[in-house]
Protein backbone atom coordinates (compact mmCIF):
# COMPACT_ATOMS: atom_id res chain seq x y z
CA UNK A 1 0.00 0.00 0.00
CA UNK A 2 1.03 3.54 -1.09
CA UNK A 3 1.83 5.79 1.78
CA UNK A 4 -0.46 8.41 1.86
CA UNK A 5 0.51 12.36 1.16
CA UNK A 6 -0.94 14.96 2.43
CA UNK A 7 -1.81 17.49 -0.37
CA UNK A 8 -3.18 20.30 2.21
CA UNK A 9 -0.29 22.15 2.78
CA UNK A 10 2.72 20.78 0.23
CA UNK A 11 6.43 21.79 1.81
CA UNK A 12 8.31 24.53 -0.69
CA UNK A 13 11.92 22.93 -1.05
CA UNK A 14 14.85 24.46 -2.76
CA UNK A 15 17.97 22.30 -4.07
CA UNK A 16 20.36 21.82 -6.29
CA UNK A 17 20.07 18.67 -9.14
CA UNK A 18 23.25 16.32 -8.57
CA UNK A 19 21.54 13.53 -10.78
CA UNK A 20 19.10 13.42 -13.32
CA UNK A 21 18.33 9.77 -14.93
CA UNK A 22 15.78 9.46 -17.96
CA UNK A 23 13.09 6.74 -17.32
CA UNK A 24 11.08 5.12 -20.64
CA UNK A 25 9.62 7.93 -22.53
CA UNK A 26 5.59 7.42 -22.92
CA UNK A 27 2.76 9.33 -24.85
CA UNK A 28 -0.85 10.28 -24.75
CA UNK A 29 -3.26 11.93 -26.73
CA UNK A 30 -1.26 15.45 -25.29
CA UNK A 31 1.92 14.46 -26.64
CA UNK A 32 5.10 12.67 -25.40
CA UNK A 33 6.73 12.67 -21.91
CA UNK A 34 10.23 12.39 -20.94
CA UNK A 35 9.95 11.56 -17.04
CA UNK A 36 13.29 12.71 -15.11
CA UNK A 37 14.63 11.02 -12.29
CA UNK A 38 15.80 13.36 -10.29
CA UNK A 39 18.21 13.25 -7.30
CA UNK A 40 18.50 15.82 -5.05
CA UNK A 41 21.32 17.62 -3.27
CA UNK A 42 19.35 17.68 0.01
CA UNK A 43 18.44 13.91 -0.46
CA UNK A 44 15.03 14.20 -2.29
CA UNK A 45 14.80 11.53 -5.15
CA UNK A 46 11.57 11.96 -7.19
CA UNK A 47 10.24 12.04 -11.23
CA UNK A 48 8.88 14.36 -12.82
CA UNK A 49 7.20 14.38 -16.48
CA UNK A 50 8.43 16.84 -18.60
CA UNK A 51 7.65 17.24 -22.44
CA UNK A 52 11.56 17.35 -23.24
CA UNK A 53 14.48 15.58 -22.37
CA UNK A 54 16.39 18.05 -21.70
CA UNK A 55 14.36 19.87 -18.79
CA UNK A 56 17.07 19.50 -15.94
CA UNK A 57 20.73 19.36 -15.42
CA UNK A 58 23.37 18.54 -13.04
CA UNK A 59 23.95 21.87 -10.20
CA UNK A 60 21.04 23.79 -11.78
CA UNK A 61 19.14 24.89 -8.28
CA UNK A 62 15.05 24.62 -8.46
CA UNK A 63 12.07 25.04 -5.88
CA UNK A 64 9.86 21.86 -6.01
CA UNK A 65 7.47 20.11 -4.44
CA UNK A 66 6.43 16.44 -3.85
CA UNK A 67 3.18 16.16 -4.93
CA UNK A 68 2.18 12.62 -4.17
CA UNK A 69 3.71 9.15 -5.41
CA UNK A 70 3.27 7.41 -8.64
CA UNK A 71 1.74 3.26 -9.09
CA UNK A 72 5.43 2.02 -7.80
CA UNK A 73 5.25 4.03 -4.75
CA UNK A 74 8.17 6.78 -6.32
CA UNK A 75 8.08 10.24 -5.37
CA UNK A 76 6.62 12.74 -7.54
CA UNK A 77 7.43 16.26 -7.88
CA UNK A 78 6.68 19.39 -9.75
CA UNK A 79 8.49 22.98 -10.29
CA UNK A 80 7.22 25.71 -8.37
CA UNK A 81 7.82 28.90 -9.32
CA UNK A 82 9.75 31.28 -7.38
CA UNK A 83 7.25 33.90 -6.36
CA UNK A 84 9.50 36.69 -6.04
CA UNK A 85 10.49 36.21 -9.58
CA UNK A 86 8.21 38.50 -11.61
CA UNK A 87 10.40 40.21 -14.59
CA UNK A 88 8.94 39.59 -18.02
CA UNK A 89 5.47 39.02 -16.59
CA UNK A 90 5.77 35.53 -17.62
CA UNK A 91 3.10 33.86 -15.80
CA UNK A 92 -0.09 33.45 -18.03
CA UNK A 93 -3.33 35.50 -17.29
CA UNK A 94 -3.32 35.92 -13.84
CA UNK A 95 -3.15 39.94 -11.99
CA UNK A 96 0.58 40.12 -13.53
CA UNK A 97 -0.93 39.70 -17.22
CA UNK A 98 -3.71 41.64 -16.00
CA UNK A 99 -1.48 44.46 -14.81
CA UNK A 100 0.94 44.96 -17.83
CA UNK A 101 -1.95 45.10 -19.85
CA UNK A 102 -3.39 47.77 -17.89
CA UNK A 103 0.11 49.95 -17.51
CA UNK A 104 -0.01 48.99 -21.46
CA UNK A 105 -2.71 51.13 -21.60
CA UNK A 106 -2.29 53.66 -19.82
CA UNK A 107 0.89 54.39 -21.16
CA UNK A 108 -0.07 54.63 -24.61
CA UNK A 109 -3.15 56.93 -23.36
CA UNK A 110 -0.17 59.34 -21.70
CA UNK A 111 1.86 59.21 -25.20
CA UNK A 112 -1.02 60.17 -27.05
CA UNK A 113 -1.28 63.69 -24.69
CA UNK A 114 2.08 64.13 -25.82
CA UNK A 115 4.08 62.58 -22.43
CA UNK A 116 7.01 60.79 -22.51
CA UNK A 117 5.93 57.20 -20.83
CA UNK A 118 8.55 54.62 -22.00
CA UNK A 119 9.12 50.90 -21.06
CA UNK A 120 10.42 51.37 -17.69
CA UNK A 121 7.39 53.64 -16.43
CA UNK A 122 4.95 50.81 -17.80
CA UNK A 123 6.89 48.42 -15.61
CA UNK A 124 6.56 50.26 -12.78
CA UNK A 125 3.41 50.89 -13.02
CA UNK A 126 2.59 47.36 -13.66
CA UNK A 127 4.24 46.21 -10.70
CA UNK A 128 2.42 48.93 -8.28
CA UNK A 129 -1.31 47.45 -10.38
CA UNK A 130 -0.11 44.02 -9.81
CA UNK A 131 0.62 44.61 -6.04
CA UNK A 132 -2.90 46.40 -5.44
CA UNK A 133 -4.73 43.25 -7.61
CA UNK A 134 -2.37 40.99 -5.40
CA UNK A 135 -3.38 42.50 -1.63
CA UNK A 136 -7.37 43.30 -2.83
Amino acid sequence: MLNAVNTSKMEVKKSKIQKVEMLPEWSNDYGTYYPHKVTFENGDVAIANKKSKDAFTINQEIQYEIVGQDPAGNNKFKEVQDESYTPGFKKQGGNASFALSYAKDLGIAHINKGAEFGATEIIQVAEKFNKWLNEN
